[in-house]
């Protein structure tokens, strides 16, 4: 499991994903306290309170020295450690899309645990059925 997961970092080591966390936060009270699954190396400034987690190691390092304000794991965001309901939204992308047919329900499950709100940034209907809290992001 641990060769399949690092394989996918290595996949999206240089995928971008700022603008999609970006447009998921414009849909967010400014205050809001977030959570970004699958956040890459760059991250653009919003919320008040942020954790950050990142499957890949090495991504998690560079966060960890970019934004020493944030909470930063080196985790899928599943088991994180953290309260129930800790933040006000969760933002899924689509640095996960790789991984998301085996970790995709625990995933979500660990988005409603820790969160109110859940954004997806890529379009995940084929693997998981849309919950209440689960917003996928209209693309353009």
């Amino acid at each position: 499991m641990i060769q399949f997961i690092n394989a996918q970092a290595e996949q999206v080591r240089g995928l971008d994903v700022g603008d999609e966390i970006a447009d998921a936060l414009a849909r967010l009270d400014p205050g809001a306290r977030v959570a970004v699954f699958g956040c890459g190396p760059r991250v653009p400034d919003g919320g008040s309170e942020r954790l950050l987690a990142d499957f890949d190691e090495q991504v998690v390092g560079q966060l960890r020295s970019r934004h020493p304000r944030d909470r930063v794991r080196h985790n899928l965001g599943i088991r994180l450690d953290v309260p129930n309901q800790a933040v006000d939204a969760v933002i899924v992308t689509s640095r996960l899309r790789g991984l998301w047919e085996r970790f995709g329900a625990d995933v979500l499950a660990e988005a409603a645990r820790i969160g109110a709100r859940t954004l997806i940034t890529f379009d995940d209907s084929a693997v998981t059925p849309a919950a209440p809290s689960h917003t996928p992001l209209p693309r353009d």
